[in-house]
């Protein structure tokens, strides 16, 4: 009865653990997750500056056209042509412009870009203090699995041990019996009743 009963609570036992869901792998698919939105922020920072790269490569373009124009300028004044010289100066002033706006987005871009490495950085940061958790809940889960394991068959060797002595001591019953019983027939044998006419039929 107690060796099924204890049988009963084992089997009860094991089954609520192996339904329970196995935290190494949930925290490695929470990790493998976060690594990929952390990838995800890196390739977002690497298109913030190669729109930023693609920004000043054109304001440096622009800075070349201004210089470009002033030169232009001054040379048709030198030659005494106004008209070109006032086309050349307007035609400054707007790329002028272009080159205030193209110089502000840069900036506004390097702002980006300075926060989201920040953030990169914290994130990366976050996930190296979780992957070292992890490591460390698995490895408890492990252990916890391991004493569980120990437990378990620690339990069943009891039950064995106590199940071999119960039989010890039946056995030993059964001799002590046996033995009384022998006993028994060698002094009635010694008195010679065993011996007696009609008993041995």
């Amino acid at each position: 009865m107690a060796r099924r009963l204890r049988t009963l609570i084992k089997t009860k036992l094991s089954g609520l653990f192996d339904r329970a869901e196995d935290p190494s792998a949930t925290l490695d698919y929470g990790y493998v997750r976060q690594m990929e939105q952390l990838t995800g922020l890196r390739n977002a920072i690497l298109e913030l500056v190669t729109a930023k790269k693609r920004l000043e490569r054109q304001a440096e373009q622009r800075r070349a056209d201004v210089a470009r124009l002033e030169a232009g300028a001054r040379r048709a004044l030198e030659l005494g042509d106004e008209e070109l010289a006032r086309r050349a100066i307007e035609r400054k002033q707007s790329i002028t412009a272009e080159l205030i706006a193209l110089v502000g987005e840069v900036s506004d871009l390097e702002a980006q870009q300075a926060k989201m490495i920040a953030s990169e950085r914290a994130n990366r940061g976050r996930l190296d203090r979780v992957r070292t958790q992890k490591e460390v809940v698995k490895a408890t889960y492990s252990a916890a699995q391991a004493q569980l394991a120990a437990g378990e068959s620690a339990a069943e060797l009891s039950a064995q041990l106590a199940d071999v002595g119960s039989a010890t001591r039946r056995i030993q019953d059964q001799v002590d019996e046996i033995s009384v019983r022998a006993s028994a027939l060698e002094e009635l044998q010694r008195a010679g009743l065993l011996d007696m006419p009609g008993e041995m039929d």
